[in-house]
């Protein structure tokens, strides 16, 4: 059930990647722009589920210590992402003009 939660919000978040980056961009940078999105992410896809393992396998194969990695880590980034400026992203999305 967890995993079918998950699965319901990755569809509009990547979407939602798309839109903003593709308004925030420069046109004659969009490509470049998406490129490195997709750089970043399959490169964090990669370093986490290598941090995951080890966190796993240093547990005595419990995954306990690498729920709580992740969970860590996503608290960091919704606090990172609250640096992100209201009126920075309203400008971006086209809000408020």
């Amino acid at each position: 059930m967890l995993l079918l939660g998950v699965g319901l919000v990755g569809g509009p978040r990547d979407t939602l990647h798309q839109v903003v980056l593709g308004k925030a961009a420069p046109e004659e940078h969009r490509t470049e722009a998406f490129a490195w999105m997709s750089t970043f992410m399959w490169a964090g896809y990669g370093v986490g589920s290598a941090v995951a393992g080890q966190l796993a396998g240093a547990g005595g194969g419990s995954a306990g210590r690498a729920f709580l990695g992740a969970a860590v880590a996503a608290a960091l980034a919704s606090a990172v992402s609250l640096l992100v400026r209201p009126e920075r992203f309203a400008a971006v999305v086209g809000e408020g003009s």
